[in-house]
C-alpha cells in the first residue's frame, strides 16, 4: 500500500491555543492538555469563534480564534482501539512529529470522522438509482463491479459501510483488471471506467443534498484521504481518483 507523503501538507502551528480575552487568558484553556481537550469538547463554539461559556462581548476580543489540531485518519485507525490513556499518549507523540492537520483549511475524508469527513466518505448511506439499480452507497456500487452476476450486483449496491466493503472482498474471482456492470465488461484502466465513475458521483451529487452541501463547504479546503490506497492494482478506486472526482464536483458549484 502506497504511503501518504505528509511532508507536502501545510500544518497549523497551533494546538488548542490558550486564548487571550483582553488582558487575561482563560484559566481552563491555560491549564493541562486533558482539561483543554475537555473544555473544547464540552463547549459549543459560536460563529464568532468564541466558546459559549466565555464572554466575548468586549471590543478587544474580535480577533479571537480557537485553533485545533486533528490527527490524520490513517493514524486514528491505528490507535482507536487502544485504552484512552494510551490513545492520548500516542496522540501527543504523533502531533509532536507533525502528523496532524488544521481542519480550518483541510479535510481528511474518513467514515468515522466528523461532519464533512464522514459525509464525503463512500461508506456513507446515500440514495439514488443508476441504470435502474438502487444504490445505497458508493462503496456498494464500486464493490459490485467485481462480479458479473447481475443479481449479486444489485444486492451489493444496497449495502453500506463495512458491509459493502466486506461483500467486495469476498468476491474472490475479481482479477484486478476486468470490471462488470449490468451485463457489460470494461477494464479497470479504461476511459469507460472513468466515465462510469464520473456518472456515479454526479448522480450522488444531484440526489444527495448533505453530500452536495459537504462538497460546497470544502470549497477553499485541501481534500485528503489518508486512509485510502493509491495503487490501482490493489483498490477499485485510488486516492487520486477519489479526490479528482470530488474536486470536479466542486467546480460545478
Amino acid at each position: 500500500m502506497n504511503k501518504i507523503n505528509f511532508s507536502n501538507i501545510n500544518n497549523s502551528t497551533n494546538d488548542y491555543q490558550p486564548v487571550t480575552f483582553g488582558n487575561h487568558r482563560h484559566p481552563i484553556l491555560n491549564s493541562g492538555k486533558i482539561e483543554r481537550d475537555s473544555f473544547m469538547k464540552n463547549n459549543e463554539i459560536r460563529p464568532d469563534g468564541c466558546p459559549a461559556s466565555v464572554d466575548c462581548s468586549r471590543e478587544d476580543t474580535e480577533h479571537i480564534k480557537v485553533t485545533k489540531k486533528m490527527l490524520y485518519a490513517c493514524d486514528k485507525e491505528q490507535i482507536r482501539d487502544l485504552d484512552p490513556e494510551e490513545q492520548l499518549r500516542r496522540r501527543d507523540e504523533l502531533i509532536s512529529k507533525g502528523r496532524y492537520f488544521d481542519p480550518s483549511n483541510t479535510i481528511d475524508i474518513y467514515s468515522r470522522g466528523n461532519l464533512e469527513q464522514a459525509i464525503l466518505s463512500n461508506f456513507r448511506k446515500t440514495n439514488f438509482t443508476m441504470d435502474g439499480v438502487q444504490v445505497n452507497s458508493l462503496e456498494g456500487l464500486l464493490q459490485s463491479l467485481k462480479t458479473d452476476d447481475i443479481e449479486k450486483q444489485r444486492e451489493i449496491c444496497q449495502l453500506t459501510g463495512k458491509e459493502a466493503k466486506k461483500a467486495g472482498l469476498e468476491l474472490t474471482n475479481y482479477d484486478g483488471i476486468n470490471l462488470h456492470w449490468q451485463g457489460k465488461t470494461f477494464r479497470r484502466d479504461s476511459e469507460e471506467y472513468k466515465d462510469f465513475l464520473t456518472r456515479a458521483y454526479e448522480l450522488r451529487f444531484e440526489n444527495d443534498a448533505p453530500f452536495r452541501n459537504a462538497i460546497a463547504s470544502t470549497r477553499n479546503k485541501t481534500l485528503l484521504h489518508t486512509i485510502g490506497n493509491n495503487n490501482p492494482k490493489e483498490t477499485i478506486l485510488t486516492v487520486d481518483e477519489f479526490i479528482e472526482l470530488l474536486t470536479n464536483l466542486r467546480k460545478k458549484l
